[in-house]
């Protein structure tokens, strides 16, 4: 392979300043093309080191880049350059992917352990947990088959549960679940051990929230109910 040298690459860079300057002779072409060929491939090959230390397999990758070097020793310059920048791109992309599906691992891992604190806690308060566990044993379930995008999203969603609901119980407003999973009502409600472990006192529940329900018997997921001093 033609070889440039750090200090070549200097001189020839003075040159080209100077030129620049007093307008005198021109760097050949041959040489820049050169030159920017080698650097091409430079890159290609520190992309393709990164990618391996990931553990990629870059075997595609370097046989482009060995075509680079082949097109370059018989300088044919711009195919060096142009098959170069195709081996750097192609390391680039298994770079990206490795490093999306790591970053998929570490957002699940933390939204799992985020989910599992926060149903702690809820259930400290004397808080339903039960659809949020369910949706942390599902978000676990899909990291295990490495489904990390479906795992994150479950324990997401677990996260905004608890926290809603912890939010409810420290400031007296309780968040109406389904009644498919969660069996909301007003008798429900008032019987749960952090309400008034009492469902006769379902009247309460009505009468401070009167405005709001028109029926006794109808109170709708995502309702905010004040619950009156317990």
């Amino acid at each position: 392979m033609r070889k440039y040298s750090i200090v070549s690459l200097i001189f020839l860079g003075l040159i080209i300043l100077a030129s620049g300057c007093t307008k005198k002779g021109k760097i050949p072409s041959a040489d820049v093309s050169g030159l920017e060929a080698e650097r091409a491939i430079v890159l290609a090959e520190s992309e393709i080191n990164e990618a391996k230390d990931l553990g990629a397999d870059t075997a595609e990758a370097s046989e482009i880049l060995q075509e680079a070097k082949d097109f370059f020793n018989k300088e044919d310059f711009s195919k060096a350059k142009i098959k170069a920048n195709l081996a750097g791109a192609s390391a680039r992309r298994l770079k990206e992917s490795i490093l999306a599906k790591e970053r998929e691992v570490t957002d699940a891992k933390a939204s799992i352990k985020e989910a599992g604190e926060l149903i702690k806690e809820l259930d400290k308060l004397g808080g339903d947990t039960g659809s949020s566990k369910e949706l942390l044993i599902a978000a676990e379930s899909e990291f295990e088959a490495e489904n990390y995008i479906k795992a994150n999203e479950s324990a997401v969603e677990s996260i905004r549960i608890s926290k809603e609901r912890i939010g409810a119980l420290k400031t007296g407003i309780y968040v109406v679940g389904t009644w498919a999973r969660d069996r909301d009502c007003l008798w429900n409600i008032a019987g749960k051990e952090n309400i008034y472990n009492d469902s006769w006192k379902w009247k309460r529940i009505y009468k401070a929230n009167s405005k709001n329900i028109k029926d006794p018997n109808l109170i709708y997921p995502g309702q905010n109910l004040v619950i009156p001093g317990r």
